[in-house]
């Protein structure tokens, strides 16, 4: 006979056997919700249920992820390597993804990859490619700009979607400029910078509109070479190329590497990727001619300051002559004749950082129209 107790034992065994046998989704959800509340046990619970946890685990309080992860469980230390990443820990992310790269998807590995970038970890991005798990797409010809790659290795398509462009692309000469001037560079931060300077220069174009016409920074990374120098800077470029722009009807070229102080040699200049806007005018203006109005080296005072009259359209050197009135003493010569400046006042010329004056603007301009020649009249380095 059934007594009260026997009848409330055999309740219990049915509703237990009906919970366990009704609704496998309402036992998972049991133990996940014993896992979300009891840390302790999460990597218990964990083994017995491991997809229903898999597919909930971004459910879970970061302690629980942690123990996931630091036991081995492939998407907990996948979960957790992304936790890392949105906080900027790159080192500590990547003890948790590099266990498991090869088990990631292509979405991971590019959601890997864009963090990385975000971060700016180039060392970390660098062993992706390395161990073949970097995916093609915008990070991958990021990483080739930045390790300054072959032009060839980069997206031709990726370059101009920033206006950039690359070797070997079909350049257009504006007929409307009387001087096109090429772009080049072979380092990502190249590119950026020589954008920059010719956005600042079509907003005011000097000295009018009209005169400079820029090409979109080219990257030539494969044919141009620069030095890492404190001195004066130096890239170089395969003559063909040179000749090539050349016969398309470019009239200057700028080239641009990491380090070395701006110059300017007949009709290229060159300069670095940290200079400043003023000092890149600075040096446009040697392309007319101009001449630095602070100490020139010995090696060039020696030519130049033995000269008689004018030497550019701001220096006038007095051998057996006067200057021209209102013209004051320039620093440019120690030896030889003495040489003077149109200014008394600081000019671009002599301190780069000084805004280009109306004074020089002008001059600059008469230049222009009384001098018809496309490159400067010697070949002698202006810095």
């Amino acid at each position: 006979m059934l007594t009260q107790v026997n009848l409330t034992k055999l309740a219990g065994f049915l509703l237990l056997s009906l919970l366990l046998t009704s609704s496998t989704n309402q036992h998972y959800e049991l133990g996940f919700w014993h896992a979300t509340h009891k840390k302790n046990q999460v990597l218990a619970l964990y083994t017995h249920f491991p997809t229903y946890f898999n597919q909930h685990l971004s459910q879970l309080s970061p302690d629980s992820i942690a123990i996931l992860a630091r036991n081995r469980i492939a998407s907990a230390q996948w979960l957790y390597a992304m936790m890392h990443l949105s906080q900027g820990k790159a080192d500590t992310a990547r003890l948790f993804w590099l266990p498991v790269l090869n088990r990631l998807s292509l979405v991971q590995r590019t959601e890997l990859a864009t963090k990385l970038f975000d971060l700016k970890r180039w060392d970390q991005l660098n062993q992706l490619y390395h161990l073949k798990a970097l995916p093609q797409g915008n990070v991958l010809n990021e990483l080739y700009l930045y390790n300054s790659e072959p032009y060839y290795f980069v997206s031709e398509a990726f370059l101009q979607a920033m206006q950039f462009a690359k070797l070997g692309d079909d350049l257009i000469i504006d007929n409307k400029c009387r001087f096109n001037v090429l772009l080049l560079t072979e380092h990502r931060a190249g590119l950026n910078k020589l954008a920059e300077f010719k956005a600042v220069f079509n907003q005011q174009p000097e000295p009018k509109q009209g005169v400079f016409c820029f090409s979109n920074p080219v990257y030539a990374a494969g044919q141009m070479l620069c030095k890492l120098t404190s001195k004066a800077a130096k890239c170089d470029v395969v003559e063909k190329v040179y000749q090539h722009y050349l016969k398309k009807g470019f009239n200057f070229i700028v080239m641009m590497g990491k380090s070395g102080s701006a110059n300017v040699v007949n009709n290229v200049m060159q300069i670095n990727s940290t200079a400043s806007y003023q000092v890149f005018l600075h040096e446009l203006m040697h392309f007319s001619g101009f001449e630095d109005e602070y100490v020139l080296p010995d090696s060039k005072q020696k030519w130049l300051c033995f000269k008689s009259g004018y030497v550019a359209p701001n220096l006038f050197i007095t051998n057996g002559v006067s200057p021209p009135q209102g013209w004051v003493k320039s620093e440019s010569c120690r030896i030889g004749y003495e040489a003077y400046k149109p200014s008394v006042q600081l000019s671009i010329m002599q301190y780069q950082q000084i805004k280009l004056s109306e004074q020089y603007r002008q001059l600059w301009l008469k230049q222009l129209e009384t001098n018809n020649l496309t490159t400067p009249s010697n070949s002698r380095v202006r810095d």
